[in-house]
Formats: C-alpha cells, sequence, structure tokens
C-alpha cells in the first residue's frame, strides 16, 4: 500500500515540468548522490560504521 502511495506521489512531482527539467540537467550528478547519502544512512544506522572502524 505505502509503495503504491511512494510511486504516485513521485510521479505526481516528476510531472511538474520545471523539476522534470530540473532532473533531467542534474541526473549524472543527483542520482549518485542521492544513492551514496542512502547507503552512508543505511551503514550508520544499522552501526556497520562503527563496527568496521572500532568504538
Amino acid at each position: 500500500m505505502m509503495q503504491t502511495l511512494w510511486c504516485a506521489a513521485s510521479l505526481a512531482i516528476v510531472s511538474v515540468k520545471s523539476i522534470k527539467e530540473y532532473i533531467q540537467k542534474t541526473k549524472y550528478v543527483l542520482i549518485p548522490f542521492l544513492f551514496i547519502v542512502v547507503g552512508l544512512y543505511i551503514l550508520l544506522a544499522g552501526g556497520t560504521i562503527i563496527w568496521l572502524f572500532g568504538k
């Protein structure tokens, strides 16, 4: 249910012309940046970074 809601919301946001143009201009920087930030968040939230580098 939530996945459907998130997909509908993202479709509505991307349908806005100015947002669509901005994403198309910055997609080669924006998408990798977002993946890196989400990955770091997951590593920090799970405690993996602390485990790797000690306390």
